[in-house]
């Protein structure tokens, strides 16, 4: 047998004869119809519950302490128990803190939630008659999880409850259950965790259990509570809520039992309906409770309790979350609420009917998880729909106000509801940290946000508004509105067309052919080469692929939107979808307020000769033209386009030359080629170790890919490096060069005489001669190897300055920057 138990009856007794109910007994609510003379006298329970508990423990064990709730008499009442009560009275039978509400303070909601887990019973009861259910499978009275309930006949009543009444019971354990996922199972079993009757007067509650784990608790609910009534959206469901709360170890939110007057008993100022079942205190005046009864700090309408309220949940949190049944639980998956529900009638015929009981109720709804909606299209009133989940820390509920209700309808902690759509009234939303999406309806709407204009972007999705809180950690998340007439900037508003005109336009594109702004495009290239066209917009966009039949064979840098190929497409070979040479990508720009515009390109592919080396001989040095080998190309004079391809073969001192015109060749892969004279242009695409001298003539070499290294040669030279394999090394050679690069890991030189080194990163060499440093952009740390006073000069720029960095001198602006490795005694000037 387990260590002796303590019955603890927490009995809402409604009687009129205070005398005979034991001072620490507490008590809620009563119907008119209840009669002021049954004999529900603390010796008649005594008897009822010694013979009952006799099986754990002798009678010389049993503690009984009744909790009553308040006689719910119409108001102006003439009978001895109302007419013997002021109005600033606690009258009746209960036990009152008989203080006054100047005593009173608020409370934040955690600290409601403490009393009625902790506090209550300590006042009530005296120290450690704090309670709960052990729902672990280790321990005393384990109940792993599952709760049973008897409702047809126990040791609390050999007959139960009536059907309807019953019934009710089952529809709040399965409120319960869905939302602390505790498995509440219906039992015919005498024995059962929650023993339900209906025999005595009045509505009371009572545990037994051992310290302060609870072995079971029963419940009395008087048939004759509030009339017999057996609906939803009463006051006799609300009863049932309030004592299985008692059953589960929560108590009263104030030190008041069997009555209580606002006035007088209530310790905390917030302590009303609206945020605890366990209250005693109506949120309005109404006419089945007196004026003394209402909480006349909450602005609220009266409304019986659909649901337990925030504060209840938070401190049924305490209790069992820790045990893994908290409310964390809740409708994990994606839910509405209210109208077009996802919650069936058998999860939960309350949150199922949700639209049909908040017009004249009050819900707090809790919610664990998914993308949830909040349907109120079905109603025509005027309707605040706050979304913010109650805050523990705060004193106050955020409420909305639904179906013509005020204060009706409020959010558990941590309840994310992500959708809310109004009705046919004009409706105000306020969202929460989530993304929100509101939708007005019919009506003039209105949308609230608690920063100032400036703290949010704008933009256009579609026909809804896009509002994006620009606020460190956003608080308000990005929100997307539809149907809504005004939008509230902190007291500043906006209608819908204003709001309008002050959206970014999508940005404009230019494409390689037609207008600014056009939809399609079109643009030529020769075959072998990745390179197509550049785009820009009439704004700082970012550049991306959205479609096109052809776009994986595409890329695009997305800060200076040039369009490349992915490899270099073969006019013989082609790879377009119509194998027809004609490759179809749309380009995408989206600007800062995430804008989007589109462009549809069509990518035209000419041929080009491609000449056929002959077969092993090799070729003269200094002549027309250079013989082939082994299968390769040899490119012939005249200034054509050539394709190299793989030139490995050895012809003249390693390398294959050309001819003394002018050429323009591209390399593919591979290289090891020398251009005699003529203003040649070579492009290198490609290859791991190539090698490349361009001799006599001013010459241009652009590289774009592979790895090696590149001689400018004998005249006025111009060598630009878009991309390079790291190792890489370029020199201008001889003559007045201009080098240029962006690449880091490589070795730019500018050789002999007058050179220009536009250079920002990578290690940069001036050689001989009065040679000038440019600070160019590109985010990159250019290191000047060889300057040299009284010939070599800085170009400088608007905004440059010096810093002194641990390894030199460094000078530039940002992260633009030209690190000067000076020797001691070196100066620098900037022009």
């Amino acid at each position: 047998m387990d260590a002796p138990v303590e019955s603890v009856e927490e009995p809402i007794l409604v009687s009129g004869d205070a005398a005979q109910v034991s001072e620490d007994s507490a008590a809620t609510p009563q119907d008119a119809e209840l009669g002021l003379d049954a004999d529900v006298g603390s010796s008649s329970i005594s008897v009822a519950e010694s013979a009952v508990d006799a099986a754990d423990a002798t009678a010389d064990d049993l503690n009984k302490a009744l909790v009553h709730e308040p006689v719910l008499h119409a108001a102006g009442c003439a009978c001895a128990a109302c007419s013997g009560r002021s109005a600033d009275s606690t009258g009746g039978s209960g036990a009152g803190s008989g203080g006054d509400l100047s005593a009173a303070s608020l409370g934040t909601l955690d600290q409601l939630a403490d009393y009625l887990e902790t506090q209550f019973w300590t006042d009530f009861s005296g120290a450690n008659s704090n309670r709960n259910f052990n729902l672990s499978d280790t321990g005393t009275f384990a109940k792993d999880g599952d709760l049973t309930y008897n409702t047809s006949g126990n040791s609390q009543d050999s007959d139960g409850l009536s059907s309807g009444r019953a019934d009710l019971v089952d529809e709040a354990f399965k409120l319960f259950e869905a939302i602390l996922g505790i498995d509440f199972q219906k039992t015919t079993t005498s024995g059962a965790d929650f023993r339900f009757g209906d025999q005595y007067s009045g509505a009371y509650a009572s545990s037994t259990r051992s310290g302060s784990t609870i072995s079971y608790s029963k419940i009395n609910v008087a048939s004759s509570w509030f009339g017999g009534n057996t609906s939803l959206g009463d006051y006799a469901f609300q009863t049932i809520l309030h004592e299985i709360g008692h059953g589960l170890g929560l108590g009263h939110q104030g030190l008041y039992n069997g009555s209580g007057a606002y006035s007088t008993d209530a310790d905390f100022t917030n302590d009303s309906w609206q945020a605890a079942m366990m209250s005693y205190f109506p949120q309005d005046n109404n006419a089945y409770f007196y004026n003394s009864s209402t909480n006349t700090s909450v602005d609220a309408s009266f409304a019986f309790l659909s649901t337990p309220m925030v504060v209840d949940w938070i401190a049924l949190d305490d209790l069992y979350g820790a045990q893994g049944y908290g409310i964390s639980n809740a409708f994990v998956d994606d839910t509405t609420y209210g109208f077009n529900t996802t919650i069936s009638a058998s999860k939960s015929k309350v949150f199922n009917e949700l639209k049909d009981l908040i017009p004249t109720t009050a819900f707090t709804v809790v919610d664990g998880g998914g993308a949830d909606t909040l349907d109120f299209s079905g109603f025509s009133s005027t309707q605040l729909i706050d979304l913010r989940p109650s805050d523990e820390s705060a004193t106050n509920v955020y409420a909305s106000n639904i179906g013509g209700k005020t204060g009706n309808l409020t959010f558990a902690p941590g309840t994310l509801i992500e959708t809310a759509i109004g009705g046919s009234g004009a409706d105000t939303f306020r969202g929460n940290s989530a993304n929100n999406s509101f939708d007005g309806g019919g009506g003039t709407d209105a949308v609230l946000y608690g920063g100032a204009l400036t703290d949010y972007s704008l933009s256009l999705s579609g026909s809804s508004l896009q509002i994006t809180d620009l606020r460190s950690g956003s608080p308000d998340g990005t929100d997307m509105l539809s149907n809504i007439e005004s939008v509230d900037f902190n007291g500043d508003t906006r209608s819908w067309a204003t709001l309008l005109g002050l959206v970014n336009s999508a940005p404009s594109i230019s494409g390689p052919s037609g207008s600014v702004g056009d939809a399609t495009s079109a643009v030529s290239v020769n075959e072998n080469i990745t390179s197509v066209t550049t785009f820009s917009a009439n704004e700082s966009v970012t550049w991306s692929l959205s479609g096109g039949a052809d776009q994986a064979q595409f890329s695009i840098n997305s800060s200076s939107g040039a369009l490349v190929f992915a490899s270099a497409p073969d006019y013989e070979s082609p790879q377009d979808s119509g194998s027809d040479n004609s490759y179809v990508v749309t380009v995408r720009a989206t600007d800062t307020s995430s804008n989007t515009s589109d462009q549809t390109v069509t990518v035209s592919v000419q041929d080009v000769n491609e000449s056929s080396g002959g077969g092993g001989g090799g070729g003269g040095g200094g002549g027309g033209g250079g013989g082939g080998g082994g299968g390769s190309s040899t490119p012939s004079g005249g200034g054509a386009t050539n394709v190299v391809r793989s030139i490995e073969n050895t012809v003249i001192n390693g390398r294959r030359y050309f001819s003394n015109g002018a050429e323009r060749l591209v390399g593919q892969s591979t290289i090891n080629i020398g251009m005699l004279g003529g203003n040649d242009f070579l492009e290198v695409v490609g290859g791991a170790n190539n090698f490349a001298n361009g001799n006599n003539g001013e010459d241009h070499i652009v590289l774009r890919g592979g790895k090696g290294r590149y001689l400018g040669g004998g005249d006025n030279d111009r060598i630009e490096v878009f991309s390079s394999g790291a190792g890489s090394w370029v020199n201008g050679n001889n003559g007045n060069d201009v080098v240029i690069g962006s690449v880091d890991g490589m070795v730019y030189r500018g050789g002999a005489h007058n050179d220009q080194l536009l250079v920002s990163a990578g290690l940069v060499w001036g050689d001989k001669a009065a040679d000038t440093f440019h600070a160019v952009a590109g985010a990159g740390v250019a290191q000047i190897q060889d300057y040299t006073i009284g010939e070599d000069v800085i170009q400088g720029v608007a905004g440059g300055g010096f810093t002194w960095t641990e390894k030199g001198l460094s000078y530039g602006v940002g992260d633009d920057q030209m690190l000067l490795l000076l020797g001691v005694f070196d100066q620098v000037t900037v022009i």
